[in-house]
């Protein structure tokens, strides 16, 4: 395989992770702002919804370990010399867990933090904007309610877009570090309009 065709496989590789987990991301923001909608009588100022946290750390937490374990894997079939001292199953799926968890544990729970954040930021947004224009708070509700599905489905695509790019240059990466042949020459990012470094995620 040339490297143009191993550029498409890894792309198509990250567009099938966004699709697999962009409606969770999504179901779980369109909740959130639907909860806040509900409660706005109550305050002008509402927290999201407890769980929100919790739903967003599940969702994130298993698109990176999907697409860090396919990358790894991806890296390991294409460059198979350098992994023969993975001999086993239990091998290989030791490889894979232990690239997840350094990268969920350097990177992914601040991703998730300002994933929730934005979310919150978002809302308030919404909100203020409502009183600018003189809208009851029915109205605002009203607002919020109408554009949760939009909003929620938008910046869901863009989170996994994203965080999918980040997580498969780091696994990509990763993998290559700890081959057993020099593949630091031979590997490259892949160069288009996704290309970012896996450090710079927004978690919009």
């Amino acid at each position: 395989m040339g490297r143009r065709e191993d550029i498409e496989a890894e792309l198509a590789l990250q567009d099938r992770a966004v699709e697999r987990h962009e409606r969770k991301i999504a179901k779980a923001i369109k909740d959130a702002m639907l909860q806040v909608a509900t409660e706005l009588r109550a305050t002008l100022n509402p927290d999201l919804p407890f769980d929100h946290f919790r739903r967003i750390e599940e969702a994130m937490g298993d698109l990176y370990r999907d697409v860090t374990r396919s990358m790894a894997a991806s890296m390991i079939d294409r460059f198979k010399a350098g992994f023969e001292y993975l001999e086993t199953k239990d091998d290989n799926e030791g490889f894979y867990e232990r690239i997840w968890q350094e990268y969920l544990n350097q990177y992914g729970g601040t991703r998730i933090a300002q994933i929730s954040e934005t979310t919150r930021r978002q809302i308030v947004a919404l909100i203020d904007k409502g009183l600018r224009d003189g809208l009851s708070l029915d109205e605002i509700a009203g607002e919020i309610r109408m554009r949760a599905p939009d909003m929620s489905a938008l910046r869901a695509h863009t989170i996994a877009r994203t965080e999918t790019h980040s997580a498969s240059m780091y696994a990509s990466l990763q993998s290559a570090k700890q081959s057993t042949v020099e593949l630091l020459k031979e590997w490259v990012s892949v160069e288009d309009s996704r290309t970012r470094d896996f450090g710079e995620g927004d978690g919009v």
